[in-house]
């Protein structure tokens, strides 16, 4: 699914048409990662494989 947006320029008569990327970022999910398993999970949800929750804006524990 592609959206595009319409700019228009100084002539009326010109518009140019450009992609709109509607992408969701997503993480690797470590606890898959150490046991070899590729899993991207979106932010603030759960891993489907383990249930790990993947937040990048929660303070790491040390």
């Amino acid at each position: 699914m592609h959206s595009t947006v319409v700019k228009t320029t100084t002539h009326s008569a010109m518009t140019v048409l450009e992609p709109v990327n509607h992408t969701i970022p997503g993480y690797p999910c470590p606890t898959c990662a150490a046991k070899g398993i590729e899993t991207i999970v979106i932010n603030g949800r759960s891993c489907p494989k383990c249930g790990t929750e993947i937040d990048v804006n929660k303070p790491k524990d040390a």
